[in-house]
């Protein structure tokens, strides 16, 4: 989905990745770093896949993909998305998802922070309906990532196989109630 608002924080913001050579580079590099690799379970991508990719988001009405640039210097250093299609999850919530190249640094917490106070704005409409639940897969051995999920307030919902590559899948879920509750504390 092309039309994207930004979203600041308070050391990052959210917006759409601008469609330049500079950041496709970037983008590269983000999504073939070691970490991200493992995390994820994918193959390193050439610069002709990551070009293929942002022309299948923008037109892809079930996708609304936001780069993480740092405010301090304007440098994409991640990627945050909501999107259908891409995991079956038995309801009607998107899945949300991210990649950041600064681990442990705070900007994947604040990034899922502003991501999910923008979506569960009241009477807010993304996808043209109300989002109450959004679902995320993430391997097992992805601790880190279990980590972060687990202390904005998602819960585990169940563990199943990644037939593609043998791993254990966490499902975790969040719900505008869990959110508000979590926010309260």
């Amino acid at each position: 989905m092309d039309d994207l608002d930004t979203i600041h924080g308070e050391r990052i913001y959210l917006a759409r990745i601008p469609d330049e050579e500079r950041y496709y580079k970037r983008y590269m590099e983000l999504l073939n770093a070691g970490p991200v690799l493992s995390g994820t379970g994918n193959e390193p991508h050439t610069l002709e896949e990551v070009k293929e990719l942002f022309a299948e988001w923008r037109k892809d009405e079930g996708n609304m993909t936001w780069g993480i640039f740092r405010k301090s210097d304007n440098e994409l250093i991640g990627d945050v998305c909501l999107r259908y299609g891409y995991e079956e999850y038995g309801n009607d919530g998107p899945e949300v998802a991210i990649m950041i190249g600064e681990a442990r640094s705070g900007y994947g917490s604040e990034a899922m922070r502003i991501l999910l106070d923008y979506v569960f704005k009241e009477k807010r409409k993304l996808f043209g309906k109300q989002i109450n639940i959004i679902n995320l897969g993430l391997y097992k051995e992805n601790t880190g990532a279990l980590k972060l999920y687990s202390k904005l307030g998602f819960e585990e919902v169940m563990e199943r196989p990644d037939i593609d590559n043998g791993k254990v899948e966490i499902v975790m879920q969040m719900t505008r109630d869990m959110w508000h509750r979590a926010k309260a504390i």
